[in-house]
């Protein structure tokens, strides 16, 4: 919708309205007759929705170094190439990965929607390590092509029907209806093991939301999906990178700015390892 906004706006800026139109229409405002509680409740959920709003922090990073065609002459897949510089970017600045979350469309099947495709892989790691540490530029190379193999693997996976989130995710569901219907009397280990509370959270969510080749200099944001994390939609053009992070800035984990630069340092990193 909004690529054919801009395309609509771009072709017809210069345009001047010839006619006007059959009918003057004036609307009619509508009056609304709510309760003491509803008005006190509206004005309390205006006031947290400020608040949310005055937390966010956003930050835009229009890389122009490379772009699309240079990943793809360097024979990595785009979107897996950039997953791995959010990987880095986020070891380079915190020291550790998290669990990272990138949407997988599912709709080849019927009534599919989207599944989790993981960045975060013990690949991606023992690559990261190596690019912060005095590893030779072969040993980074060759961790790089392992980890963007297994990125690509994770997602052909997830795009076939084969993820792991979504069937976790159900048995969780039917475990909770089971224990509320008395069936069973607790939920089984896996889920009250701390791990899987830490395996559901994703303090990095990502997506990539490209635009047509005529649409540019376009992005799309939103906001982290945890507290302490990041949000970072990506628009890979053909020359360029356009991310859009966020982060909350009540939140002392987190540092935008540090972030953002990381990622722009880290796609250097990448570049210099790849070669001109």
């Amino acid at each position: 919708m909004a690529e054919s906004a801009l395309r609509y706006e771009r072709e017809n800026r210069k345009r001047k309205m010839i006619s006007r139109p059959e009918r003057q229409i004036s609307a009619k405002p509508l009056t609304w007759h709510v309760a003491r509680e509803g008005l006190m409740l509206l004005e309390k959920q205006k006031e947290a929705l400020d608040e949310l709003t005055r937390d966010l922090d956003l930050e835009v990073l229009v890389f122009e170094e490379f772009g699309r065609n240079f990943i793809k002459k360097a024979e990595f897949s785009p979107d897996g190439f950039v997953q791995l510089a959010l990987q880095l970017a986020h070891f380079k600045l915190h020291g550790y990965l998290v669990s990272t979350y990138e949407s997988a469309s599912l709709r080849r099947f019927r009534f599919g929607r989207v599944d989790n495709i993981r960045a975060s892989t013990k690949e991606a790691l023992e690559w990261v390590k190596a690019m912060t540490r005095n590893e030779s530029k072969e040993t980074k190379l060759i961790l790089l092509r392992r980890a963007a193999e297994k990125q690509a693997i994770v997602t052909q996976e997830n795009l076939a029907g084969h993820g792991i989130d979504n069937h976790l995710c159900a048995l969780y569901v039917l475990a909770r209806r089971s224990v509320e219907e008395g069936e069973i009397e607790t939920l089984p280990q896996i889920f009250r093991d701390p791990l899987w509370t830490e395996l559901m959270r994703f303090p990095l969510s990502t997506s990539q939301v490209t635009t047509s080749a005529d649409i540019t200099d376009c992005y799309l944001c939103y906001g982290a999906v945890v507290h302490d994390g990041y949000g970072c939609s990506y628009n890979l053009q053909n020359d360029a990178i356009i991310f859009a992070p966020s982060a909350f800035k009540s939140n002392p984990r987190t540092n935008l700015v540090a972030f953002k630069n990381s990622i722009r340092s880290g796609l250097q990193d990448m570049r210099k390892l790849l070669g001109n």
